[in-house]
């Protein structure tokens, strides 16, 4: 099927305005006409994908656009013909650009890959019809998945190819955010000379996050400085700090949070680290010690520390060669510039409370682009706003509440993902390797009518979201 021969002409030329294009018989109206680009007819895609009602999200920061239909999301970045399909990578022989504020994509993307419809062209009508079959209703599980949830334990991986979780009900939980304030670094991420990569201030409790990877070409590390830059005496204390260094970014985020989740409820209450009484003026450095040792070129130095602030305090994260000190007071230090597609901010909450009411079959969508929105906060360096894309260290506390016996699955579906969940007072490695979006999950268990699961996750750094938690009733 050669979609080419609806027109050919020069770069971006309008298509002929007798040309009308047909999703399942009923005529779609554009506000930017489709055109061709080297041959291929392009389309602005809002319109088709509206017409199917599914949904749309605009990142201009990014210059990239999610569209979501039913659960499946295609990411589209402007000026790159590669894009991302149900957590795989594809190419489209024909690079998406903007026209008059719509996103113009080949049309063969939308009938063939996207949809897998039907697709005709009729050269007496000058018509293109696309067909779409109808969503499956997915009502019950195959044989072959029932068995296997009965025989899995705990953090296994079980088949799901035959059981389409794109299609599943969504299931919206009450949500609140809450907690301490959270200031994150990872932008740039990429760093290859040393300086101040974020700062920022917070009061209270504090979740202290950095994601970076040394390029300096000798070996660094990353410093957190806690700053007293009021008129009083303020008291910091550190309760929590967990690190990795290393070349498997992926791994090394997933060994991060679980070693965060580890230290979740159900234990005694942490002693602290360290207390710190800082005078107006002073400074100290946060993460020292063995743990927080120097990376060498290349690799990704990544950690978590958590306290809480008796006053107003600014923090700072700082790159630098090993063996020079970030105390110094004659130490020259510039502001490193971000990059757009990483993010950096102050955020005004760490962690955010989920509810669920598991009554029926469904799944809940998490650190995703539609349904669980991503954290609002600012960049205390340029005074602009910033988006947590992703909600990295950001820790969602789960309560799902079983009305019927039922399982729950774990299913990463944006891409490559190593991740850990705490459940009921277990850290599970969800998953132990990497799983295949829409054909494999992580089993978490099976809950009794009346139980309840309480669940503790943060999005793993260098893993790809969302992530879907998956109910199915037991029969």
């Amino acid at each position: 099927m050669i979609l080419a021969m609806l027109l050919i002409g020069a770069a971006r030329a309008p298509a002929a305005p007798e040309i009308q294009l047909y999703l399942n018989g009923q005529p779609v109206a554009f506000d930017v006409v489709p055109q061709t680009v080297n041959s291929r007819v392009l389309v602005p895609l809002r319109g088709i994908f509206e017409a199917l009602g599914a949904r749309v999200a605009w990142y201009p920061t990014l210059s990239k656009a999610v569209f979501r239909w039913h659960l499946l999301d295609l990411h589209l970045e402007i000026g790159k013909k590669e894009f991302v399909l149900g957590g795989r990578r594809y190419q489209m022989d024909v690079a998406p650009y903007i026209e008059k504020g719509r996103t113009m994509v080949p049309l063969r993307l939308v009938s063939e890959v996207l949809l897998d419809a039907d697709v005709r062209w009729d050269s007496h009508r000058k018509a293109v019809f696309i067909d779409l079959p109808p969503a499956p209703e997915v009502r019950e599980i195959p044989p072959g998945l029932a068995a296997a949830l009965a025989a899995a334990g705990a953090g296994d991986l079980v088949n799901i190819e035959d059981f389409p979780i794109m299609f599943l009900p969504e299931i919206r939980p009450q949500r609140r955010d809450g907690g301490g304030s959270l200031l994150f670094s990872d932008s740039p991420e990429y760093v290859d000379r040393p300086g101040i990569l974020y700062k920022g201030t917070a009061t209270g409790p504090v979740r202290l996050y950095y994601y970076h990877v040394n390029e300096l070409e000798r070996p660094a590390r990353v410093a957190v400085i806690a700053e007293n830059t009021g008129s009083e005496r303020a008291r910091f204390t550190l309760y929590r700090q967990v690190t990795a260094a290393g070349g498997d970014w992926i791994r090394l985020g997933r060994k991060v949070v679980a070693g965060y989740l580890e230290e979740e409820e159900g234990k005694p209450a942490p002693k602290p680290v360290a207390e710190y009484t800082l005078a107006p003026g002073e400074r100290v450095w946060l993460n020292q010690g063995p743990e927080f040792a120097p990376a060498p070129p290349g690799q990704l130095l990544h950690g978590i520390l958590e306290g809480k602030a008796g006053g107003a305090l600014t923090f700072s994260f700082i790159i630098l060669p090993e063996g020079e000190d970030p105390l110094a007071p004659d130490l020259p230090l510039e502001y490193l510039e971000p990059v757009r597609v990483h993010d950096r901010g102050t955020f005004p909450a760490d962690s955010r409370h989920l509810t669920v009411k598991a009554g029926s079959l469904g799944a809940v969508m998490l650190a995703d682009w539609f349904s669980d929105p991503f954290l609002s906060g600012r960049d205390e360096v340029k005074g602009l706003p910033a988006t947590l894309i992703g909600n990295y260290g950001l820790t969602y506390r789960l309560r799902v509440e079983f009305e019927r016996p039922a399982f729950l699955l774990w299913a990463p579906v944006g891409g490559p993902h190593q991740g850990a969940v705490w459940v009921n007072g277990n850290v599970i490695q969800a998953p132990r390797e990497y799983v295949e979006p829409y054909r494999q999950a992580v089993f978490l268990g099976l809950y009794p009518a009346g139980g309840r699961a309480e669940i503790r996750w943060m999005p793993p750094g260098g893993s790809w979201m969302p992530v879907e938690l998956v109910i199915i009733p037991e029969k």
